[in-house]
């Protein structure tokens, strides 16, 4: 072999290995900037169940308002009163589907916490009583509002959460609750 076969071989190799490196920053990017995206759309989707939440928990609140009925509702109440048993197992259904979504991820938990977290925890306090009544037939009924309930009082252990943000965003350096 000549040099200048040499110098061709070495060149194409080392050409080689600069493309496979650029290909691996690319990918490490692109997967960078994809999670990214994943996370926005998570909390965008989060922050838009909340609001078909609200408007599910505006139209119980007209109801008992109207009915003169204040929480927690009596459990007689939800017995004998069908019109708001039914609003408030649209509401209880609604919070679940929530619970279910957050419990395995597709919600973010945070976001719950930030939004919507006291008033759950409330809510739940509040239909406890109703709630494990209906678990006396329904052994699983609300399960996953009960542990989203528990980890949003997680969320409350944390004395100033603004302590625990990062710097260059609006995530949680030590999140208690993606550890629940």
């Amino acid at each position: 072999m000549d040099i200048l076969q040499i110098i061709t071989t070495i060149m194409a190799n080392i050409a080689i290995i600069i493309a496979t490196i650029i290909g691996i920053i690319q990918l490490r990017d692109l997967t960078k900037n994809t999670k990214a995206d994943f996370e926005r759309r998570k909390k965008q989707s989060t922050i838009e169940i909340i609001f078909d939440l609200d408007k599910v928990q505006n139209e119980l609140e007209t109801m008992l308002k109207n009915s003169d009925i204040e929480w927690p509702i009596p459990i007689e109440i939800l017995n004998d009163n069908k019109k708001i048993k039914t609003c408030v197992m649209s509401y209880l259904n609604t919070i679940e589907n929530i619970a279910v979504g957050t419990n395995i991820g597709i919600f973010d938990i945070t976001v719950i916490a930030r939004l919507n977290g006291n008033n759950l925890i409330n809510r739940y306090n509040d239909l406890r009583k109703y709630i494990d009544h209906e678990r006396e037939s329904y052994p699983g009924f609300y399960v996953d509002f009960e542990r989203l309930v528990t980890r949003l009082l997680k969320y409350r252990t944390i004395s100033n959460p603004t302590d625990y943000y990062s710097d260059d965003d609006a995530t949680l350096k030590n999140d208690p609750l993606k550890k629940a």
